[in-house]
């Protein structure tokens, strides 16, 4: 029991402390040492799922640069359609004051 407490005094979550190493190889069988590779496995998930998170961050954040993108594309593509309507307005008023 004492080796686990230290075990989990030295445990970073990054990687299974040499203290829990130890007490896998010093007591295999005991019921610490499978506590010691419960708690290593769930560090591996917890930082598993991190690396998850940070990825579906880095989505989020690609796909709301590409969203405002499309606004100002949209916000451009509105002003044009304006421009033309002004130009084939304009276009008919000089036809019409033509001799």
């Amino acid at each position: 029991m004492s080796l686990f407490i230290e075990g989990i005094d030295h445990f970073d979550g990054a990687r299974r402390s040499k203290v829990f190493l130890k007490l896998e190889q010093d007591f295999p069988e005991s019921d610490w040492n499978r506590r010691a590779k419960v708690l290593a496995s769930l560090a591996g998930q917890s930082r598993l799922f991190e690396k998850q998170i940070n990825r579906q961050h880095t989505l989020i954040d690609a796909q709301n640069n590409e969203l405002l993108t499309l606004k100002a594309k949209s916000q451009e593509n509105t002003l044009l359609h304006e421009q033309i309507k002004v130009l084939k307005a304009l276009i008919v008023d000089l036809e019409l004051h033509q001799p």
